[in-house]
Formats: structure tokens, C-alpha cells, sequence
């Protein structure tokens, strides 16, 4: 290969390369939602560039196709749990930039293109609710007049006289009895039975949550045993001699016992033993 060769290819791979780098490339596509019923779409490009929309039948699929633009934005980024957008795919197709959005129920769309980006803004279509149609109540009426019309109308054709009796007479068979708004109405027994119930009720709850009174063990002394003299040889001879000069001053044996601090029946046998 001789170095004309070399030039020439050189040439047009930098030709090639300088066309790729000047194509205009669609970078990104990003779906943000406003509420549950609208969401927005941006589409990025490198360079400002001609695009076209369409719409599906069912008004749930939209096309946009940017002519003769690059698709680098092949992922779309978007909620995966939208409520508006159901999916975004990003394509290629004959050297243009195919970018399809299905939405979750039918929208109307708007777009509108600002520099290198375009926008496209999404909305639910409200559907107006249906319609309820009431019932028209037509008045009803008794089958008394009723019957009175008819004869009153059979009669009309013979002689008005007649006529005229027979209304008279008809209003007078069937008259039209007003309710009594002022009838005392019975007591129902049913409030009766519910009354008595929640009073049944209200009693078990007492008597089970009811508080006992604390219980003590009271011992009761029936009698106080006296306390048993003691020995005569446990009794020093003081206390002998003291109740002997006690007793002789005309001392009582409570008295003497209450200052010897012993039992009034040790004092006795004191006072008897000491006793000639």
C-alpha cells in the first residue's frame, strides 16, 4: 500500500468520524409523575433537532420519533411503580430515534420543545360519572275517588241531577279518616327485657369485682391465768423479812406486793410462813 493509498483512508475515517461525532444524539429520557394523574417526560438531545407524535386508538400508547437523531438513551429512567407510566422502551430504527410510552389508562397529551430538550406532559381523562336516574313517584290515587269518578262520569251522560246525588252519596259512604297524631303509643316490652338485662348485669359486675373486707385473726383471751407463786426456797430471806415488817406497819398485800414487785399470793405465804 503505497502512501496515496494511506492518505486517502485516513481522509475518510476522519471523515466518518467527525460525521458521527456531528450526528444529533437523543441522551436522555426521564419520566417524572405529578400526583397520581399526570406525569412529565424530557427528552435531552445534543442538538436541537426536529421530532413528531402519535397516538394509539385507545389514546394508552404514544409514539415519539426523532428523524435522523442517535439513540444513546437506549434505559429510560422512570418510576417502575408509577401510577401513570406503565412502561418506556427506547429503540433505533432506520437511523432515527423510536422512543414508545404506555400508559396506565387513557390520557391526553401536550408537547412543547425548549433548546434541546422536548417535553411531553401526560394527563388522566376524567370520565364524567354516570348519571342516576331516580324514580319519578307518581301520586296514587285511593281507589275510593276513583270508583267515585267512574260513576260520577256513567251518570254525567244520563241526567245531571242524578249525577250530583251520587257524588253526594258516595262522599258521604266513604269519608277519609285523618291518623290521630295525638293516639298514645304502647310502651314497647322490648326496652323492658334490655333494661332488665343491663341491670342483671350491672349487678353480677358488682357483686364480682366487689372488694372483700381484710381478714384478721383476732386471738381471743378468754382468761388470764395468774401467774404461779413461786417456791418458798427460791425467795430470799429479805424479801421474807420485808414483807413480815411491811405487814406489821399495816402494809395491805397488794400494797406489799406492788413494792416487792412479787405476786400477792407469794406475799401470802410469806406473811403465813413468817407467822409464829
Amino acid at each position: 500500500m503505497n502512501l496515496a493509498t494511506k492518505r486517502y483512508l485516513t481522509l475518510v475515517l476522519l471523515g466518518l468520524l467527525f460525521c458521527r461525532l456531528a450526528a444529533v444524539q437523543l441522551t436522555e429520557i426521564k419520566a417524572s409523575d405529578a400526583g397520581r394523574r399526570e406525569s412529565k417526560i424530557t427528552f435531552t438531545l445534543s442538538e436541537s433537532n426536529p421530532y413528531m407524535v402519535s397516538v394509539g386508538e385507545d389514546n394508552k400508547s404514544f409514539k415519539v420519533v426523532f428523524i435522523g437523531v442517535e439513540n444513546q438513551a437506549l434505559v429510560p429512567d422512570y418510576v417502575r411503580l408509577s401510577p401513570v407510566i406503565d412502561r418506556i422502551t427506547s429503540t433505533e430504527e432506520d437511523g432515527s430515534a423510536v422512543v414508545e410510552i404506555r400508559t396506565m389508562r387513557s390520557c391526553n397529551y401536550s408537547d412543547y420543545k425548549l433548546g434541546r430538550r422536548v417535553y411531553l406532559m401526560l394527563e388522566f381523562i376524567e370520565q364524567p360519572a354516570p348519571r342516576v336516574r331516580l324514580p319519578q313517584s307518581r301520586p296514587v290515587r285511593p281507589k275510593a275517588a276513583v270508583q267515585v269518578a267512574d260513576t260520577v262520569s256513567t251518570h254525567a251522560e244520563t241526567t245531571e241531577p242524578e249525577s250530583t246525588a251520587v257524588v253526594a252519596q258516595q262522599d258521604t259512604i266513604i269519608p277519609l279518616e285523618a291518623p290521630k297524631s295525638g293516639a298514645a303509643k304502647p310502651f314497647p316490652i322490648l326496652w323492658l327485657i334490655i333494661a332488665a338485662a343491663v341491670l342483671v348485669v350491672l349487678v353480677l359486675l358488682i357483686l364480682v369485682f366487689r372488694r372483700k373486707p381484710k381478714s384478721y385473726d383476732y386471738k381471743v383471751v378468754t382468761e388470764q391465768k395468774a401467774p404461779e407463786p413461786e417456791p418458798l426456797e427460791q425467795v430470799s430471806p429479805v424479801l421474807s423479812k420485808m414483807a413480815k415488817l411491811l405487814a406489821d406497819q399495816g402494809w395491805t398485800v397488794a400494797e406489799i406486793a406492788a413494792e416487792l414487785n412479787v405476786p400477792e399470793s407469794t406475799v401470802k405465804q410469806l406473811i403465813e410462813h413468817n407467822q409464829p
